[in-house]
């Protein structure tokens, strides 16, 4: 990007601009509540039912959760609209409520008990089908059986995280939140990816869920998981095709919204003796538009005060996903796995921002911010994992993971204030650039063993060696001359060495009551 050095430079308006502007985008929360409970014919409440949202002119799941011992339920994640709450639970017959309406996204609705009557027959021929429900409550995490989900089908993975019980996905800033908190770890089928959120909602964008057996949300991880956040853990476990031979799949998708979207998938598995191989591929391409319009008004003494902002946001995004692997069965007790992954993602955005000032209908003062970013983001995985069963509960894991990641973030940005003729007052021109390799090493040895059906032990080591680089510049454009802010441009290294010992225990007293303990040091 080339730019022009046709104002004089300052550099503390522009910071009160930037601010004022970030002020103006600060969105209204409100806080929405849809309660009800669920009762039987009884009066009793009903514990641990599925509760589904569902829209009214078609029946698509909203959200769904798991009622409380008491058989209350409470949505706080939703939009406005006419909904339904569906109801079921083994033993019982599906039950709903009567459609209701949310006028607004800050409304608070209280249902009506749903009624579920008890299930009973009368009959001379008995099957017995075992079908696992949608929702599964475990010692220390909920699970959700995609594959026994027909409304999951042609959905991606991040599709059917949003209508999991306590996750909220925020698309606009690519963020998961797990019962209304930050920092949470996505792991694909037990295996730790170490990647940047945004990455990993990327990821989670193209993924179908038809590859995907079941999700688990697990709100009290194990203590041979790292704690690089207070939330919790969102592990995705994918289908494992054992027939032999060559299959696989391919999907592909287009669409148009303000512009235009396109997405590709393909899976293979080959499988052959004692070796399975298998393989993922997926991209997708997003040209996003955004608007955002802001304006207020106050009297202070009066006099009428305004103020009213303008931001038109334009971002290429581009994703690309790889997972290819083998499994080698040793011996009936015994299997080596071979794994590689990595992403590249590329995002090119620019952005105008206009801001104004008004005392008594008369413009005061305006300012022009104009952006552009790029941001590349590269990173790759190698895993070997060794595992061999004593038993069929009683389990020795070995893994070692290498990791690495490069991200290249230049941004550049033209500030211009005008004054109340419509003049240029002051401005500025600044160049950011920043670039982070960083290299994770991990090993680590665990040892598992279901003792009983009510007691389970699990403990091992693990190490990991980080280290990474962070260069930053930050440049001002003066009299065609790039100069360097020596205060803001640095170059930061670090390395970072953790070894650690780790044992948990759980045991549970009956189906309701279980207790968990465990250390790490």
């Amino acid at each position: 990007m080339t730019m022009n050095n046709r104002f004089p430079i300052t550099k503390s308006k522009p910071v009160q601009y930037l601010l004022a502007l970030i002020g103006l985008f600060l969105p209204t929360l409100g806080f929405a509540q849809i309660q009800g409970a669920v009762r039987n014919e009884n009066n009793q409440p009903v514990s641990f039912a599925n509760v589904l949202l569902m829209n009214k002119k078609d029946s698509t799941v909203v959200t769904g959760l798991m009622a409380s011992e008491e058989g209350t339920y409470n949505f706080t994640s939703f939009k406005p609209g006419t909904y339904i709450v569906g109801v079921s639970m083994l033993g019982y017959k599906p039950a709903y409520s009567q459609p209701f309406e949310i006028p607004a996204a800050n409304a608070h609705f209280h249902n009506e008990p749903i009624i579920a009557e008890s299930e009973s027959h009368q009959l001379q021929d008995v099957n017995v089908v075992a079908k696992k429900p949608l929702y599964e409550m475990k010692i220390d995490r909920m699970v959700v059986n995609v594959e026994n989900s027909i409304t999951s089908a042609g959905s991606t993975a991040l599709e059917v995280l949003e209508k999991s019980p306590g996750i909220n996905v925020d698309r606009q800033n690519n963020a998961i939140s797990m019962s209304g908190k930050g920092g949470v770890q996505v792991m694909i089928n037990g295996k730790q990816n170490r990647m940047p959120m945004e990455a990993a909602v990327e990821m989670l964008k193209s993924m179908s869920a038809d590859n995907i057996k079941r999700i688990e949300l697990i709100t009290t991880p194990p203590s041979k998981y790292d704690a690089d956040g207070d939330a919790g853990i969102i592990n995705i476990v994918l289908k494992k095709n054992d027939d032999f031979g060559t299959n696989g799949s391919f999907t592909l998708g287009a669409g148009v919204a303000s512009r235009e979207k396109l997405e590709a998938s393909l899976n293979l598995n080959h499988h052959v003796e004692k070796v399975n191989y298998f393989g993922t591929y997926s991209v997708t391409y997003n040209n996003t538009r955004q608007n955002l319009d802001s304006y207020r008004r106050t009297m202070q003494d009066e006099i009428l005060m305004e103020s009213g902002s303008e931001s038109n946001r334009a971002a290429l995004v581009t994703f690309q996903n790889f997972r290819a692997g083998l499994d080698y069965t040793m011996s009936s007790k015994t299997v080596l796995s071979v794994l590689g992954s990595g992403y590249l993602r590329d995002w090119d955005a620019d952005a105008l921002n206009h801001i104004y000032y008004k005392t008594n209908g008369v413009v005061t003062g305006q300012s022009n911010l104009e952006m552009a970013e790029l941001s590349k983001w590269i990173h790759g995985m190698a895993n070997i994992n060794l595992q061999h069963r004593f038993q069929e509960e009683e389990i020795l894991d070995f893994n070692f993971d290498f990791l690495n990641y490069y991200n290249d973030n230049p941004s550049y940005y033209t500030i211009e204030n005008f004054d109340n003729t419509g003049q240029v007052e002051s401005g500025e021109n600044i160049d950011v650039s920043k670039i982070t390799p960083i290299n994770i090493a991990v090993g680590m040895l665990d040892y598992s063993n279901q003792i009983n059906s009510k007691l389970k032990v699990e403990g091992g080591t693990k190490g990991t060696l980080t280290w990474f680089k962070n260069d930053i510049g930050v440049k001002y454009l003066e009299n065609g001359i790039l100069t360097t802010d020596s205060e803001l441009t640095n170059k930061y290294s670090m390395e970072e060495n953790i070894m650690a010992i780790y044992s948990t225990v759980s045991y549970g007293f009956t189906d309701k009551t279980s207790i968990v303990g465990g250390f790490e040091i």
